[in-house]
């Protein structure tokens, strides 16, 4: 598992969040934890570091980063995308 999908992941397990279901802005799938909604999101691949900013179905391409630098991040084009950094900036899991 790369960073910072690592990260986001555990935090969601030791939440007991459920798999394949959009909750709070969030869905976690094995490959993939997307947070936003399904026309706009951040996508968090398990096998690959960073992440990549979905808008109307259009991406530019992976972006490097930490869990760190995504919660420096305000990306605020939907509650549900600040609401959910807040949330994992206050419940931070690394198991």
């Amino acid at each position: 598992m790369q960073e910072p999908f690592r990260t986001l992941y555990f935090t969601l397990v030791s939440q007991n969040f459920p798999y394949g279901v959009w909750r709070y802005g969030v869905k976690m799938t094995q490959d993939a934890i997307y947070i936003g909604r399904d026309a706009h999101h951040f996508t968090f691949l398990n096998r690959h570091s960073g992440w990549h900013v979905t808008i109307n179905g259009q991406h530019e391409g992976q972006v490097a980063g930490s869990f760190d630098d995504l919660m420096r991040m305000r990306w605020d084009v939907t509650p549900e995308i600040r609401d959910a950094f807040d949330w994992f900036a206050q419940h931070r899991s690394n198991m």
